[in-house]
């Protein structure tokens, strides 16, 4: 089943699924980023909500690495990254999407990457300091969200996943 015909003009530069929803970001030939949820609840009719609009493409993304990913979902809550930042949604009324600043860098470059989020807290790659280390948030404290760091060591922690309270990451160059 397609949920969105996308053309020539337009690509997706990452999915994610969770129970009856998916997300996707998608980029125009014009360059604007947006994120976009379908409720494939029924899959012949798919009805698609727009969740944020010109977010701003993944910093230094490029389609042919592996092991990044640029959007992540679980349950009620959205989270990908925009210009190096992790940007999220609480998706519980689709219409009505409550955004969520996770990160605020105070660097004169941007340093979060690879966000996984799972039963409310996301983790992601931070490498303001080192190649990378591991970040959280819990995302269903009130706002502003506090960063917490999870893994700071020298070298390059990085492509964390997460499953309720189970972190597993990389450690080490790829």
């Amino acid at each position: 089943h397609v949920l969105r015909d996308i053309n020539s003009t337009h690509s997706v530069l990452g999915c994610a699924v969770s129970g009856v929803l998916a997300a996707w970001m998608e980029e125009t030939a014009g360059g604007q980023v947006d994120v976009w949820v379908a409720d494939t609840t029924d899959l012949d009719n798919p009805v698609l909500y727009p969740i944020a609009t010109d977010v701003g493409r993944p910093l230094g993304y490029d389609p042919y690495l592996y092991g990044r990913d640029v959007i992540s979902m679980d349950g009620s809550y959205l989270v990908w990254e925009a210009g190096g930042q992790i940007i999220g949604a609480d998706i519980r009324d689709l219409r009505h999407p409550r955004h969520l600043t996770v990160t605020t860098s105070d660097q004169s470059w941007e340093s979060a990457r690879d966000p996984q989020v799972s039963q409310g807290f996301v983790v992601w790659t931070d490498i303001r300091m080192d190649g990378g280390d591991l970040y959280g948030a819990d995302l269903s404290s009130p706002e502003p969200i506090q960063e917490i760091p999870l893994l700071l060591q020298a070298g390059t922690q990085e492509q964390a996943d997460l499953d309720g309270d189970l972190l597993v990451y990389v450690d080490g160059a790829i």
